[in-house]
């Protein structure tokens, strides 16, 4: 076996399981959108870190340690983007941290009966 292909072989296992928890945390997401928004929102956003970790475990070995994805984006992706889609990131940075402080927020706040967070 040439030297090397183990590593190829832990990271596409790593890169598989990752993948099956995004959706198993994608259909969590979709089931719980009417009925406890916060739980939603959680699923949610553990569904985009799994799948970005995904695709990440492509070219990192090792754990990812970090836990949002915004930082994900930030300091593993756009250092990699052509100049023209790193000016294009900026949008989708704000996305990523707007959604990431709905999730913070979700662990933080009251939640309603209806499972709605009270503001």
């Amino acid at each position: 076996m040439e030297k090397g292909c183990g590593k190829l072989e832990l990271q596409a296992k790593r890169a598989l399981a990752r993948l099956l928890e995004a959706h198993a945390d994608l259909r969590a997401a979709k089931s719980l959108v009417r009925t406890l928004q916060s739980r939603s929102l959680f699923h949610s956003q553990q569904c985009a870190e799994k799948a970005l970790k995904a695709c990440l475990s492509r070219d990192f070995i090792g754990d990812i340690k970090f836990h949002t994805v915004a930082k994900l984006l930030r300091e593993k992706v756009a250092p990699t983007l052509p100049v023209i889609l790193q000016n294009a990131f900026v949008e989708i940075d704000k996305d990523a941290f707007w959604v990431e402080q709905r999730w913070i927020d979700t662990r933080y706040e009251e939640v309603g009966a209806e499972g709605k967070i009270l503001t």
